[in-house]
């Protein structure tokens, strides 16, 4: 791995913010159904996490506390940290940039307790300049899978699409396409996963965040207010596909997860803007 140093800059930003914002699923088709949830994600250098131990009594990396971040919950086990498992994933699907900055966007634990059906790591070379999104993807099953895509331009925004490759909803069918719509991190953010088969549109699912800073009153703030942990996100989930199925959706059979843990996208689906719409 000597390809990927990372650079010896010293940090001119905080090691960690939170995004307080809105999850939006709409379901199209067949079976109308739509859901809204207030949900705050930490968005973390995870060169940093030593400094990110640092910033609450609230707030701890690999141990328990009423917020905490554990490494474990987003690389393979025998891994002995985030990056190197980062770093593997990009050299075994052929991108061979020197690695600078990698930040993680994920829910935090709450109480102990985490379930994150999306995280993902923007992953910038050594001058600063984003050249790849990794998307870690888990379903309710115990499964996960990741979708790569390399960018070859440093922008604001980008669009880019793969064929489906990995069960998550038990409602959507595999035959699907995904199209991604992301903004880079800054004092917002936003993804946005538009879901398609050969009939139109499925299901659109978003989030948008607005940039709080990480202090012990912000992480008091949530706790009190959103209680948001792993349980409540699993419980919200179930609820949802409760719903489903009362209005008639169908289960699809779930096959075996993809032999490789990462799908990578083609660079012809990728385009750049200023904006995500």
């Amino acid at each position: 791995m000597a390809a990927f140093t990372a650079a010896a800059a010293a940090p001119t930003t905080e090691p960690a913010a939170f995004y307080l914002g809105d999850v939006v699923h709409t379901r199209h088709q067949d079976t109308n159904h739509s859901l809204n949830y207030k949900v705050f994600s930490l968005l973390t250098d995870v060169d940093r996490l030593e400094e990110l131990n640092q910033v609450s009594r609230l707030f701890s990396v690999n141990r328990w506390n009423i917020f905490s971040f554990c490494e474990r919950d987003h690389m393979e086990a025998g891994e002995t940290s985030i990056r190197g498992f980062v770093e593997k994933l990009l050299i075994e699907n052929g991108l061979h940039f020197q690695a600078g900055r990698i930040d993680l966007l994920a829910y935090p634990r709450f109480l102990g307790h985490a379930f994150n059906p999306l995280s993902i790591f923007y992953c910038h070379d050594v001058d600063g300049k984003l050249r790849a999104i990794l998307y870690q993807v888990r379903n309710t099953f115990g499964e996960w899978h990741h979708y790569l895509t390399e960018v070859e331009q440093d922008q604001v925004a980008y669009d880019h699409s793969c064929d489906k490759n990995f069960y998550v909803s038990p409602f959507i069918h595999m035959e699907c396409t995904y199209h991604f719509k992301v903004r880079k991190p800054d004092e917002s953010v936003s993804v946005v996963i538009r879901q398609t088969d050969r009939n139109g549109p499925m299901l659109t699912a978003a989030f948008r965040g607005q940039r709080q800073k990480l202090t012990s009153g912000t992480l008091l703030w949530f706790a009190l207010r959103y209680f948001q942990g792993g349980f409540k996100i699993l419980a919200g989930i179930h609820w949802e596909a409760l719903k489903m199925w009362t209005k008639g959706a169908k289960l699809q059979p779930r096959p075996k997860p993809p032999a490789h843990l990462v799908t990578k996208m083609s660079s012809e689906t990728v385009t750049y803007g200023k904006e995500v719409q």
